[in-house]
């Protein structure tokens, strides 16, 4: 997760967080570390942040166009 974080790939870091989950309670019966969840947490902060900035830019890029 840290390295496709790193690599500015959150999506993919998210992808790898569920996987981890689904592995670790199929085959061991236990949840992910408490680090984990929250280096989960900060990435899907990271990708909601980026996702409103993207947002925002689509409507500004919008309102140039109509005017």
């Amino acid at each position: 997760m840290q390295f496709y974080i790193e690599n500015h790939r959150n999506g993919k870091a998210i992808e790898t967080y569920y996987e981890l989950v689904e592995t670790l309670r199929d085959e061991l019966g236990i949840e992910p570390s408490e680090e984990t969840k929250q280096l989960y947490q900060r990435t899907l902060q990271i990708a909601n942040q980026k996702q409103r900035v993207s947002q925002k830019k689509t409507r500004e890029s919008l309102l140039w166009s109509i005017q």
